[in-house]
């Protein structure tokens, strides 16, 4: 009679208080056939079973579980080992405890209120800043933000390609170096204009690690969903941030303590240097070898940065009505169109790592488009308002500033608290319908504004605008997202190119904005009185903005619109 093999499984789980390495984690089943005692036959001889053991590791809050399956069976004797398959989160980097999340997002929650307060502390005060650095307030207004935000759309793509290279919280440590620079270069240097715009420029590209990194972080890092919650803890802090911007540089401004403009952020830099690098920890992380630096697209940012640069510096000149300047015009805003043309031509075909990668573009243009031109939207509302306010009611900054919170707090609490909603709960055309409806309904109430519209009425259109802009953004993310993963792309790079865009088209507004608004001021200046000139004027450019806005809406329409049709899209 044939010897029978005995089946046994045995379960053993093993629970430990702390796992051996907390900083790594993993998920692995493996399968271990290894020879067990057999058993006796009839005729005497003993018999090797081969035992197989399967033990999977689980990462959980504070204990890892090993589950050992030992099947006795005539099977070879191999070792084999088999991965889990990918899940579908979009956490790959790692596993760390819950108390060490919160540790972090504390951390980026401090970096995003610094960042906001100081790109909305000029806001309200540039004119008058401007003549406090000895320059023309008339022809120099806008460059303060304009440089700030052109560096850091510079260096957002810059910092996500080197911290693969050199790590996440050293690239943190180094924006905040660099920021903590440009912030001492101004406070220490003489009130000179140019000294102004390069600070500005330090803080700019310095601004953009802390801007960049932690989104990308959290979603190498943190499952969906819980990463909703901790971005909405660090909008918030955008919002408190906004608040505080838009507030004290109206305070410190009629104060006559101008320099605190600066000063404020002193303390914020101070508390991150201490905290970054024990709360920011390289969990899992996997760093490139430093020859990889090479390949980063040097070329590519340096033609876009050179391109940018020439297409404002035309804008700007184009404020002026003297022909002297219409050569330079021409010249530096056909050198900056040629020089986007030559950068896309670049890094469609010549950059190995490229800036801006067309293949994420590829995945909704249409969506990238409303990014854009969204983004033209809310710069020209935050450029044009303050000089309509201060035009025509004589608001002082303070005034001018907390007329913009509504819009600003709403956009960033919405936008944070929507992401919140599970997206199983609803679709993301219908939100993205109804925020380009508020954005063309506001910006249409806008060009009924005039000499007799009360602030009040401001406040109310400005909760409006902020209503539309956030469903908007919030809609868009979670677009870019759905259709990332339906083309296999990476979702991370598809919202950080999306921030890049933003970040972008804020740039070209401001610049084309204040040129716009001061060209019409000129016009207007022979027919009407002080006061209707700015109101007449903001009315040319609200017009222009309600065009561009309902083209925006209606590009939304067709956003996933061939996904969906073809039935393979959550939308």
């Amino acid at each position: 009679m044939n010897a029978t093999n005995e089946i046994r499984r045995e379960t053993i789980q093993l629970s430990l208080l702390q796992a051996p390495n907390p900083n790594m984690a993993f998920r692995s089943d493996t399968m271990l056939m290894q020879e067990t005692p057999g058993i006796m036959s009839n005729n005497g001889s003993k018999s090797k079973a081969k035992s197989r053991t399967t033990v999977t590791t689980y990462p959980t809050a504070s204990q890892s579980t090993f589950n050992l399956d030992r099947d006795n069976s005539n099977v070879n004797n191999a070792i084999e080992l088999e991965t889990a398959e990918e899940s579908d989160e979009p956490i790959e980097q790692g596993w760390i405890s819950t108390s060490r999340e919160w540790s972090m997002v504390v951390c980026f929650a401090i970096m995003a209120m610094m960042v906001a307060m100081d790109a909305l502390i000029l806001i309200p005060i540039l004119p008058k800043i401007t003549g406090k650095y000895h320059s023309n307030p008339s022809r120099d207004t806008m460059w303060p933000m304009t440089v700030y935000i052109l560096a850091n759309a510079t260096f957002q793509r810059f910092h996500v390609a080197v911290m693969e290279i050199f790590g996440r919280r050293n690239m943190l440590i180094a924006g905040l170096i660099v920021f903590t620079m440009g912030l001492i270069f101004i406070s220490a240097s003489p009130p000179l204009f140019p000294i102004l715009l390069v600070g500005r420029a330090v803080q700019g590209a310095g601004a953009a690690a802390m801007v960049s990194i932690p989104p990308a972080m959290l979603m190498d890092m943190i499952p969906e969903r819980r990463r909703s919650m901790y971005n909405f803890a660090i909008i918030l802090s955008s919002a408190i941030g906004a608040i505080l911007g838009l507030t004290l540089g109206g305070i410190f401004i009629r104060q006559d303590s101008w320099k605190w403009i600066f000063y404020i952020a002193a303390p914020f830099c101070f508390l991150l240097f201490v905290i970054t690098p024990l709360a920011v920890r390289p969990v899992g992380e996997s760093l490139e070898p430093k020859k990889r630096l090479m390949k980063v697209d040097w070329t590519g940012s340096f033609l876009f940065s050179g391109s940018m640069t020439s297409l404002l510096l035309g804008l700007t000149w184009a404020t002026s009505l003297n022909k002297e300047l219409k050569l330079k015009v021409l010249v530096a805003l056909g050198a900056g169109a040629v020089g986007m043309i030559v950068t896309m031509l670049y890094e469609r075909s010549g950059a190995s790592r490229p800036l801006l990668s067309l293949g994420i573009l590829r995945v909704s243009p249409l969506t990238f488009l409303c990014v854009l031109i969204q983004s033209l939207l809310i710069a020209v509302q935050l450029v044009c308002l303050p000089a309509y306010l201060g035009g025509v009611h004589d608001s002082s900054s303070t005034t001018t500033g907390a007329i913009l919170i509504p819009m600003i707090v709403t956009m960033l609490l919405v936008t944070g608290g929507i992401d919140i909603v599970p997206t199983k709960l609803y679709r993301y055309r219908w939100p993205l319908w109804f925020g380009w409806a508020l954005n063309i309904a506001s910006s249409a109430s806008l060009t009924t504004f005039n000499t007799h519209t009360t602030l009040r009425v401001c406040i109310i259109v400005m909760l409006v605008t902020g209503l539309g802009h956030g469903i908007t953004i919030s809609a868009t993310h979670t677009a870019l997202r759905e259709l990332s993963r339906q083309r296999s792309r990476s979702q991370r790079d598809a919202c950080l190119i999306a921030n890049f865009v933003r970040t972008a088209g804020f740039c070209l507004a401001i610049a084309s904005a204040d040129s716009a608004f001061r060209t019409r001021l000129r016009i207007h200046d022979e027919h009407y009185s002080p006061a209707q000139v700015y109101s007449s004027s903001f009315e040319d450019l609200m017009r222009a903005l309600t065009i561009l806005a309902g083209f925006g809406g209606l590009l939304s329409l067709f956003v996933g619109w061939k996904r969906t049709r073809e039935g393979g899209l959550h939308a």
